[in-house]
This record gives structure tokens, C-alpha cells and sequence, in this order.
């Protein structure tokens, strides 16, 4: 606050003092004018007339300014001595020998001292004459106004005082609810609890917005490793079960070495299975907190899907599906990611989508644009998704009723969501009853 003060007073002062500097400058130009103008116009007079015309001129200026002029005048001879004018003597004060003007002090009658300007000139004959002006009122309104200024900053000092308070005060509590609520948070591990927001969208608000963001988010990680150690404990202990039950059957050398050996191989397939579930969230792990985005180079989107139809395209004959590429797009689909993980993104789509599907149906994978972005739709003829489940299927392990009884661990669509969040991209889920089309939409290359 102390600063803020200080800068605030600095700043002030040099503008009052830059406002009187300016106004008095402006003043005193106007005087010098003045005497300039009437000092010119005696000296052609002069030249025109002599010392008559001279003395009759300033005489004349005389009677017509009294008694409550300005104006100074006086007329001497080369020895100083008075000819005319309305000062009794010349100052003693030297003039400017450069310039030729003098400030004096000038007393008239008695009355008390006054400040005077003159400008001192030099005529043929060697006749000098002095021409100035009684700058008290000038001296009055420099009083004046430096008290006026002064009082400007007295207030100024005061507002800036108040400002600094109030906006201190205000600002403080802002942060102490910012500091209350962490500290809440601390305390007592709840991520739910947000940092009010005033509304007004300044730095404060800006940075509250940030925090309770950044807390929406540790939030759903949280949440998410719960979900994840319930449904790891959930789902993998079965297939552990399974393959302890097959271990104790190999180890009881029961039955002939041909079913020892179908019993060892069961045993390493649901190994297999459990060692690819922990790979796949490893994946999902590595692109969440990795630095996802070193391997982004610029892609053409319409090549990977063709990749990717080729690659399935052999399972979807197998189950009597077929598997059709379409581009509606018109431009080329040129966007910026890492071609792996998009590649694997959409594949565990279209895998879902031929696995979902009946025989004699088709999948299509379709390029076109959705909101001025380049957008993936792949959409089949299978059961479909609940509107009420399409944001919970992206959840690690996840299975909705329709799909528990086939393959699979429930995290491809968490993988495909995982990609999506690295590339900037959008996933949304449209139910075409029967069927569903999941759109993916990136933004262009720049």
C-alpha cells in the first residue's frame, strides 16, 4: 500500500507542478508581450516625432492610465535624469545587459513595495526609455494559486491514502477467501469446495477461476484413481481367481499331461488378459501426464482412416460386416498430433463399432466438418448407448449392461478420451437408434 501511495503522490505532485510552471510561464510571456509591443511602438515615435512627440506620447499614456494603472513608464536623457513618465527615478537594479529586462521594486506613494517588470531600451541621442508593467497582480495569482495547489495535494494525498485503504482492503479479502478455502481444503481433504468468484472477471477473478479450475481437475483425477483402484480390485478379481483355480488344478497332477498342459495354457491366457489391462492403463497414464505433445508433427487425417479401414477391414469380412470409407470433407484434413495415438484412438472406435455391430451391417468411417474443424464419424448398427451414459463410458473400466458379455477391460473409450484431451479435440456420442456414431473433431493446422 505504502508504494502504491508514494507513486500515486510523485504522480500527482509532478502534474501539479507541471500545471503551475505552465500557467504562470503562459502569464508571464503574455506580460513580456505586452512591454515588447509598447516598447516597439514609443521607438517608431520617437523616430517619427523626436523628443516632443516622445514626451507628449508617454505624457498622454500617463493621464489616461491613472490611477490604478500597470503600466510604467519612464523617459530619461543619456545622464538618467527624468524628461517624463510615471516613475520617479530609475531602479537601482541593474538590467539584463543581454536582453535589457529588470525586475525591481516599485513603491508609489508610500504604499507598500510592490514587484515590477520592465524592458529597458536604448534610443538615438542617447535617450533611454523604460517601459514595464506592476506584476503584483501576477505575484497575487502565483500566491493564489500555489495555495490552491497546495490544498490539490492535501486531497490528493488523502484520496490516495483511501484508495490504497479501500482497494488494499477489498483486495485482502479476496485473498482470504482464497486462503480460507484452501486451507478448508487442506483440512479436510474435500475437492469439491470451490473459491467464490465476485463476477467481475479482473487478475482476481481471472486467477480464482484458474484455482477452482485447477481443482475441478485434481478432482477428477482423484476421483479417477478411485474408480480406478474399485475397478481394478473389481473386474481383475475374477480372472485372478480363474487363474489360481487353474494353478492349483496343474499343481495337483491331476489328469493326463495333455490337460495339464490345456490348463497352463488357460492360465496364460488370462495372464495375458491381465497384463494387457495394466498396459492399456499405463498408456492411458503415459498420455495424461506425459509430454504427449513432443511427437506432434502435421498429420493427414483422411490417411489414417484409410490405415485404419485396411487394418479392420479384414476382421469386419469376418464377422459379415462391411466397412466402408467415406470423405465429405472436400479439402484436404491436414491437422497437427502425434499419428500413433490418433491412429490408436480411432482404431479402438472402429474395433467397438465392428464388435457392436450384427452381421450383414455396415460401419462407416466418415471425414467431414463439424464447427469449422476437420471431424472423424464412425457409426454403426449395434445396440447403441444411453443418452444418460454418454460421458460415464469414458470412465476407466466402465461396461455398460449391453456390452458386459463381450471382450474386453473397459478402457478403450477411456484411451480414445485421453487422446482427444492431449489433441485439443472434442468426442461426442450421437445415438441413432439402432446404432451410435462417435464424432472426433480436431482443430486444423495451422
Amino acid at each position: 500500500m505504502l508504494i502504491y501511495v508514494t507513486l500515486f503522490v510523485i504522480s500527482m505532485l509532478l502534474v501539479l507542478a507541471f500545471v503551475y510552471w505552465s500557467t504562470m510561464t503562459n502569464m508571464r510571456d503574455q506580460i513580456d508581450e505586452t512591454i515588447e509591443v509598447e516598447v516597439t511602438g514609443l521607438a517608431e515615435r520617437f523616430e517619427t516625432s523626436g523628443l516632443g512627440g516622445m514626451r507628449n506620447l508617454i505624457a498622454q499614456r500617463v493621464r489616461r492610465d491613472q490611477p490604478t494603472s500597470d503600466s510604467i513608464y519612464l523617459f530619461t536623457d543619456s545622464r538618467l535624469r527624468r524628461i517624463t513618465g510615471n516613475l520617479n527615478g530609475w531602479p537601482k537594479q541593474p538590467a539584463d545587459p543581454g536582453s535589457g529586462w529588470i525586475d525591481f521594486e516599485l513603491i508609489r506613494d508610500g504604499a507598500e513595495s510592490r514587484t515590477a517588470r520592465a524592458r529597458v531600451f536604448e534610443l538615438r541621442g542617447g535617450y533611454r526609455l523604460l517601459v514595464g508593467r506592476d506584476i503584483h497582480t501576477l505575484e497575487r495569482i502565483k500566491r493564489r494559486l500555489l495555495a490552491i495547489l497546495g490544498w490539490a495535494a492535501v486531497l490528493t494525498l488523502c484520496l490516495g491514502v483511501l484508495g490504497a485503504f479501500a482497494m488494499t482492503r477489498s483486495m485482502m479479502r479476496r485473498i482470504e477467501a482464497i486462503n480460507t478455502t484452501s486451507n478448508a481444503i487442506v483440512r479436510s481433504g474435500d475437492l469439491s469446495r470451490r473459491i467464490p468468484q465476485r463476477g467481475s472477471n479482473d487478475d482476481l477473478d481471472q486467477l480464482t477461476g484458474n484455482l477452482n479450475g485447477m481443482l475441478h481437475r485434481i478432482e477428477d483425477l482423484m476421483t479417477g484413481v478411485r474408480q480406478v483402484s474399485d475397478s481394478i480390485a473389481h473386474d481383475l478379481r475374477t480372472p485372478l481367481t480363474r487363474l489360481r483355480n487353474r494353478l492349483e488344478l496343474a499343481k495337483s497332477h491331476e489328469g493326463d499331461e495333455a490337460s495339464r498342459q490345456v490348463t497352463v495354457d488357460h492360465a496364460l491366457e488370462e495372464v495375458d488378459g491381465i497384463l494387457n489391462t495394466f498396459n492399456a492403463l499405463l498408456r492411458i497414464s503415459r498420455i495424461e501426464t506425459g509430454d504427449s505433445k513432443r511427437d506432434f508433427r502435421t498429420l493427414d487425417l483422411e490417411e489414417i482412416c484409410g490405415d485404419v479401414v485396411e487394418l479392420y477391414d479384414p476382421v469386419a469380412e469376418s464377422r459379415e460386416i462391411t466397412l466402408v470409407l467415406e470423405n465429405h470433407a472436400e479439402i484436404e484434413a491436414v491437422i497437427n498430433g502425434d499419428r500413433d495415438l490418433i491412429f490408436q484412438a480411432l482404431a479402438n472406435v472402429v474395433d467397438n463399432a465392428i464388435k457392436f455391430s450384427q452381421p450383414q451391417s455396415q460401419v462407416r468411417v466418415s471425414l467431414g466438418f463439424e464447427d469449422a474443424r476437420a471431424s472423424v464419424s464412425i457409426s454403426d448398427t449395434g445396440p447403441g448407448i444411453p443418452a444418460e451414459l454418454h460421458e460415464r463410458v469414458f470412465e476407466r473400466f466402465f461396461r455398460a449392461d449391453k456390452s458386459r458379455g463381450s471382450e474386453g477391460n473397459g478402457l478403450g473409450l477411456s484411451l480414445v478420451k485421453a487422446v482427444c484431451r492431449v489433441h485439443d479435440a472434442k468426442v461426442t456420442l450421437v445415438e441413432l437408434n439402432p446404432g451410435l456414431r462417435v464424432n472426433i473433431s480436431f482443430e486444423f493446422a495451422a
